[in-house]
């Protein structure tokens, strides 16, 4: 396959990530639980893998000669759902069943439920591992498959991942490519010098350094940038002889329209900061400026609101104002917290947005 990618293409593969982000948001509101982070900053290398880059089947999910994909940060299943639905492989409408009782799309994948995937994942750390499986499967089956694995940024904390990349370099699995999702936010992480601080997963050049180390072909990308995506990610197909670690710079949030609020800022100063730097749609007013007028009592993340209303609280049947300082309407009930994490109930005034799940594992 090329390495570029033409103006038209470029632009139906911008949309797809536009529809997988759209696909999570209305599955994790949907289901009133969940994440919302992760899936949202893997969403344009999830296009450009499942509609430009890997050798798939929809109507054959098991064809013996696919490229595989393991997501390794399985709790962003969301992100993976929406993208296999979109490219065909079951209806997108039932990404409203999403982590319900019975439902296919569980919160983290199980392949012995849902065609088009090639492991079942949750606990962090083991996707990399069940990869070089498969990546050593398909070698002593005589298959040019390529495995792509997506592990988060604070999963690389995690012992498993250093043990199976020493494996994975000692074989010379220049099939198995690894992604890093570098969103540079966890759900428990270090703390940083203010209380509502947390230093990132790793540092500027920390994790390239580290996968080199280990012997891993190190290549660094703009996870947002869909044509050095696609770019970075056929470079990585042309093996050398050893396995291929991406750094993926990402952010937790990108928007599903043109004129976005485009995201968190990628520093220590996480989301207590950030609250005050936006104003609210529609309301004039900052976000801090809000939790004084509740008294101290709520908070609310602009950027996400955004995000989940399109910029028009209207379509909640009230303004930005009332969205925000009167009550929720049941279809918002789930998406908002108070400040302790107790999810609001309809008729409160409404807190920092964050889903009973919480959005930054990784």
């Amino acid at each position: 396959m090329a390495a570029t990618v033409d103006v038209a293409d470029l632009a139906c593969l911008e949309d797809a990530a536009r529809r997988i982000r759209v696909g999570v948001i209305r599955g994790v509101n949907q289901a009133k639980a969940g994440h919302l982070g992760g899936p949202l900053s893997a969403a344009d290398i999830l296009a450009a893998l499942y509609f430009q880059v890997m050798r798939i089947r929809p109507d054959e999910p098991d064809w013996p000669d696919r490229d595989r994909f393991v997501l390794s940060k399985g709790h962003s299943s969301i992100g993976l759902y929406a993208a296999l639905a979109l490219r065909g492989y079951f209806p997108v409408e039932e990404l409203l069943t999403f982590d319900s009782l019975g439902s296919r799309l569980q919160g983290h994948p199980d392949m012995t439920r849902l065609p088009g995937l090639d492991m079942s994942t949750g606990s962090l750390g083991m996707g990399i591992s069940a990869g070089i499986g498969i990546a050593l499967g398909c070698r002593l089956a005589g298959r040019d498959a390529r495995t792509f694995v997506m592990l988060g940024d604070g999963e690389c904390q995690e012992g498993e991942v250093w043990e199976a990349a020493f494996l994975a370099s000692r074989y010379g699995l220049d099939k198995l490519i690894v992604i890093v999702d570098y969103n540079k936010l966890q759900q428990y992480g270090w703390p940083g010098e203010e209380p509502d601080d947390r230093l990132p997963p790793a540092w500027p050049g920390e994790l390239a350094a580290k996968w080199s180390a280990f012997g891993w072909r190190v290549l660094e990308v703009d996870g947002h940038d869909m044509a050095a995506v696609v770019r970075v990610l056929e470079q990585a197909t042309a093996g050398d002889g050893r396995p291929v670690a991406i750094i993926a710079d990402t952010i937790i949030f990108t928007s599903t329209e043109q004129d976005p609020v485009k995201a968190w800022p990628g520093t220590p100063a996480q989301l207590g900061r950030a609250l005050g730097r936006y104003k609210v749609e529609g309301s004039g007013l900052l976000a801090e400026q809000l939790q004084h007028l509740t008294g101290g009592t709520y908070r609310i993340n602009p950027a996400l609101f955004q995000i989940i209303t399109a910029g028009n609280a209207e379509q909640h049947g009230m303004t930005s104002e009332q969205l925000m300082i009167t009550q929720i309407k049941p279809d918002m009930v789930g998406i908002v917290t108070t400040l302790d994490g107790r999810p609001i109930e309809s008729g409160e005034i409404a807190g920092q947005v964050i889903p009973n799940h919480d959005n930054f594992q990784d």
